[in-house]
């Protein structure tokens, strides 16, 4: 049975939440129970997404004669710097990144970070951060800079979904020619892509 129109009906954004409420129709009879439940596991899987597979952290003291960057470990500690190496690495790790480009499976990049930038705020022509107010660091002098290294990979690693809520609601009666159910999601990121893709998905198959 394949499903025959999926439209949207309402969307909104409430506390960086984005609100959807979709009805779905098919011209042949089926349980909407069964096909809700459905549905809505498949909209629910987790979802391999882009992310930062490798960093390395090197720091410059502007004050010291040799004008060289240290390499940092998870052991160190900077007393200029707020957040322990790993704080910072598990910052790093919270961002949520997609390349540009489909074909290209993974890209290195290097950002400074300094006292008055400790964010991302740069959109790169080969990479797409969706939360550039994740911040990475506090650094709390104007001497101190840090060059990092990333290393970001797709489809590897972590898995993420967007969708944090789903709920189907049956109506109490179906036409006799075709049959419907409403479908409401709840999530956090700020792009329709995901979603569209599961409900493509879903769409396309036999269910």
């Amino acid at each position: 049975m394949k499903l025959l129109k999926i439209s949207i009906l309402r969307q909104s954004t409430f506390k960086n939440k984005k609100y959807n409420l979709f009805k779905i129709k098919t011209n042949r009879d089926f349980n909407p129970l069964v096909i809700g439940t459905k549905i809505r596991r498949n909209l629910i899987k987790e979802t391999k997404g882009t992310k930062i597979t490798q960093a390395s952290l090197f720091v410059l003291n502007k004050k010291s004669k040799e004008k060289l960057y240290h390499s940092l470990n998870e052991f160190t500690n900077i007393e200029e710097i707020s957040e322990k190496t790993n704080e910072i690495i598990k910052n790093l790790e919270r961002l949520k990144i997609k390349l540009v480009n489909k074909n290209l499976k993974k890209k290195i990049i290097c950002i400074t970070l300094t006292k008055e930038n400790s964010f991302f705020k740069e959109i790169y022509k080969t990479i797409k951060i969706s939360n550039l107010n994740q911040k990475i660091c506090t650094i709390k002098s104007h001497n101190v800079e840090i060059k990092l290294l990333l290393k970001i990979e797709k489809e590897k690693g972590i898995k993420f979904n967007p969708i944090e809520t789903i709920n189907f609601i049956i109506p109490k009666k179906n036409n006799e020619n075709n049959s419907s159910l409403f479908l409401e999601t709840i999530r956090n990121d700020q792009t329709f892509t995901e979603l569209y893709q599961s409900l493509k998905l879903i769409y396309n198959q036999q269910i």
